[in-house]
């Protein structure tokens, strides 16, 4: 019997470890590219091609790196979602519209604080 109960114990402390490491990266993630996101839209702003299409370069290529450990552990269809609205990002980018360009990027910011939530272990989720 205390055989057992080590083994669900172990699990179930496993199964916390777990859930520990990828929430802390997840929340990690949203903060790292919410911040490139903050600082393409001042670079927006002022209205710097040359600096606007760099950022935006970093950004991708942060999101490239961070979307191969997301998707281990959160559904593909809300990754794709940020995908997606990067993608427009940078289509507005290319195209000079700004405004766009600036709508994306909230939008984009509202779904990486989605994901955040959505993954997060609070009594919302768990019920």
């Amino acid at each position: 019997m205390w055989k057992e109960i080590i083994i669900c114990v172990v699990i179930l402390l496993m199964i916390f470890m777990g859930n520990y490491i990828t929430q802390k990266y997840t929340t990690e993630s949203v903060t790292n590219l919410n911040t490139q996101l903050k600082e393409l839209e001042e670079k927006v702003k002022t209205g710097e091609n040359n600096s606007i299409i760099n950022q935006m370069n970093e950004l991708k290529s942060n999101w490239n790196e961070r979307y191969k450990n997301l998707s281990y552990f959160i559904e593909h269809d809300e990754l794709e979602k940020v995908e997606t609205k990067l993608t427009a990002i940078n289509g507005y980018i290319e195209a000079d519209n700004l405004e766009e360009v600036r709508s994306n990027i909230q939008e984009t910011e509202f779904i990486l604080k989605h994901i955040e939530k959505k993954y997060a272990v609070i009594i919302e989720n768990v019920f």
